[in-house]
């Protein structure tokens, strides 16, 4: 019966500490993937603003302001 009880109570510490290193890693994981996100819609805006630039490069001109 204590045989028993010790079993128990050592594969629920093993587990609890197996989901809490499975959770930090996940929670990890996704802090990360949040910063890439933020990282990837910067480039965009530059990649925008770039390519208006470039598209535009001398600013509006007389024609299109009075049209």
């Amino acid at each position: 019966m204590v045989v028993g009880v010790v079993w128990f109570v050592t594969g629920l510490a093993l587990g609890l500490i197996v989901v809490g290193f499975v959770a930090l890693g996940s929670y990890e994981r996704g802090r990360q993937s949040a910063q890439r996100e933020r990282f990837n819609a910067e480039l965009v805006a530059r990649r925008v603003v770039a390519v208006a630039k470039r598209a535009h490069p001398e600013g509006p001109t007389e024609e299109r302001a009075t049209a």
